[in-house]
Order: structure tokens, then sequence, then C-alpha cells
């Protein structure tokens, strides 16, 4: 069950680190409305959930190995955690404002996309370099 639970955990991890990725992408270049709209889903419809399914089997496993609670590599990986989520919330607010701009016919703002880029990146990296450091994956 802990080796399923480990696999959970990893498989929603990646997918979630994909969607994110994903949704980036659509947005490089020129953004027109079917790009910010393509953005859009994949962040609320791929990306959220993943965000919700990911935490969840950490969580769990966290409960069956507790000793995790005291090392640092897990309070680090945490702290990335919560960054993704704050990073996460504003992607979704900004997508909505981008859509709302363009069907207006006005030119989105696009500041700050390149710092959350960055910084997204680089919580997702923390995270998988905490799990490296521990596991071995």
């Amino acid at each position: 069950m802990l080796m399923t639970l480990i696999l959970l955990h990893l498989l929603t991890a990646a997918g979630w680190f994909g969607a994110y990725l994903s949704a980036r992408a659509v947005c490089c270049g020129s953004l027109t409305l079917e790009r910010a709209r393509a953005a859009r889903f994949l962040t609320l419809r791929i990306e959220m959930p993943l965000a919700v399914l990911t935490p969840c089997f950490g969580l769990i496993l966290s409960g069956l190995r507790t000793e995790v609670w005291t090392q640092g590599w897990f309070h680090a990986k945490l702290t990335a955690f919560l960054l993704l989520y704050v990073l996460l919330i504003l992607d979704a607010r900004r997508s909505r404002r981008w859509i709302e701009a363009l069907e207006a016919g006005e030119a989105p703002s696009r500041g700050g996309f390149a710092v959350a880029w960055a910084l997204g990146s680089l919580a997702f990296i923390a995270v998988f370099v905490c799990a490296k450091v521990k596991f071995g994956i």
C-alpha cells in the first residue's frame, strides 16, 4: 500500500508539473484569445485538480511516516508547495483578466508573467530536489 501511495503521489506531482509547463508554454509569444482560453482551461481543469490530489497523497504518506515531519527537507518541500499554491491562484486570476481584456479588444497586461513563471519553475525544482535528496528518486 505504501508503494502505491508513493507512486500516486509521484504521478500526480509529475502531471501537475506537466500541466504547469503546458499552461505557461501556451502563453509564450503572442497572446490571443484562443491561447488565453487554453491556458485558463489547463490551469483550472488539469493543474488545479492535480494540485489538490498531490498534497493529499503526500499528507497521507507523511501520516504513515511521521518521522518526515522532523526533517529539514520536508519543511523545504512544504514551503515550495505553498509558493506553488499562491502562484497557481495568481495564475488563475491572471488568465481571467487576460480573457476579459482580449474580449474587450484590449492588449492584456503581461507584467510579472516571466517572474511568476521563473518562481514557479524554481519551486517545482525545489520540490523534486528535496525528494531526490531524501529518496534518491
